[in-house]
């Protein structure tokens, strides 16, 4: 798993919106979609529930949205700490 697709995953579950999220890290909306279907295929589960263009947190992504702010400070604390 890399930051990336957590970062993406962090970044939409803020915003409620591929679209927002994709602005603010610099990617395209399918680049987003990708990163989240490749996180969601990693770990079993589906992360959203979408319908339209509403994207809410499914049950598995609010258990795990912690977790990814977790790893995300580890990750920034363990490359500051270089």
């Amino acid at each position: 798993m890399d930051t990336t697709k957590l970062q993406a995953f962090c970044t939409v579950a803020e915003l409620k919106s591929f679209s927002e999220a994709a602005q603010r890290l610099n990617y395209t909306h399918p680049a987003i979609s990708a990163q989240i279907r490749e996180l969601e295929n990693e770990l079993g589960v589906v992360l959203f529930k979408k319908s339209g263009k509403k994207v809410e947190l499914s049950e598995a992504g609010q258990t795990i949205l912690p977790v990814a702010y977790r790893l995300l400070k580890s990750f920034k604390e363990m490359r500051e700490s270089l």
